[in-house]
């Protein structure tokens, strides 16, 4: 597994990242996926994947279902019960919701209250100089950066500790060949290689969940600080993670396109924000 933790990422991609819980009435939180925070104006919003998301919302509807919660964690830890759960548990309260097709873009751009954004201020919120809209790109250097389930607590929230740890993790990649592309177009879809750390050296396979969790995370285009092997304090967000296929050894991510789109359309009073988000085409 290559994986590194936050103190050898660029700021932006770890303090905009979030795991993402779900709870339903009063159960446990479930660690469900991940999801970066996007500014734009005066509108706050989670960035995530649709996929299965059927059983927090209605997702036809648009609609968290009224026995559900959504919710984040500001902090390295999210606490099961709700007795137990401190400010860094914050509940998701919602402005508007909306789902894009799960088959195909499998992006939720869920706008939260400003009362919520306000809980959520020690946070880094992305804004649209942040983003990046990329064309198939062929060279480059991205990481994802998520909170993989392999990293929560398993175990059963009555019995075991009631705390979920989530420190993030992220592993570099590159740009899949195209050849791998089958159903994905270049308009929407960026699909980038597993790193080869991510085989298991006993079996010679990807595990089946290397990167579960990790579901709605931000795929970012990074830079090397010279030769060191660091990272410079420079990212730009270029993709939501959309699925993995552990089989032909490459994830699909869907380009901020359709973010940018959505977001002129459904709110005319931001389209000056997102009509500058950069183009660009390696």
């Amino acid at each position: 597994m290559i994986h590194y933790f936050y103190k050898q990422t660029p700021s932006l991609i770890h303090y905009s990242t979030v795991p993402v819980y779900g709870a339903h009435e009063d159960y446990p939180l479930v660690h469900d996926r991940s999801g970066v925070l996007l500014r734009v104006g005066n509108r706050s919003f989670l960035l995530t994947a649709v996929h299965e998301m059927e059983q927090w919302c209605d997702v036809a509807a648009s609609l968290i279902r009224d026995t559900s919660s959504l919710f984040v964690s500001t902090g390295e830890i999210a606490f099961h019960l709700n007795a137990d759960r401190g400010p860094e548990t914050v509940k998701l309260e919602f402005e508007n919701l909306i789902f894009l097709s799960q088959n195909t873009l499998d992006v939720a751009i869920l706008e939260v209250t400003p009362a919520t954004a306000e809980l959520l201020n020690q946070k880094a919120f992305v804004q649209p100089a942040d983003l990046r809209i990329l064309n198939a790109p062929k060279e480059g250097l991205f990481v994802a950066y998520g909170h993989p389930f392999f990293l929560g607590d398993p175990g059963d929230p009555h019995e075991a500790p009631q705390v979920v740890k989530s420190p993030v993790c992220w592993f570099d990649t590159t740009p899949a060949d195209s050849s791998s592309r089958q159903g994905h177009d270049a308009v929407n879809h960026l699909l980038f290689r597993f790193p080869p750390g991510l085989v298991d050296p006993r079996t010679g396979k990807i595990p089946d969940d290397a990167i579960k969790g990790m579901s709605g995370c931000g795929i970012w285009q990074v830079q090397p600080n010279g030769n060191n092997g660091q990272l410079a304090n420079y990212a730009k967000l270029v993709g939501i993670l959309h699925r993995q296929y552990l089989k032909d050894g490459w994830i699909v991510a869907t380009s901020l396109r359709c973010v940018k789109e959505t977001l002129a359309m459904e709110y005319p009073d931001l389209a000056e924000y997102v009509n500058g988000i950069e183009l660009l085409v390696l």
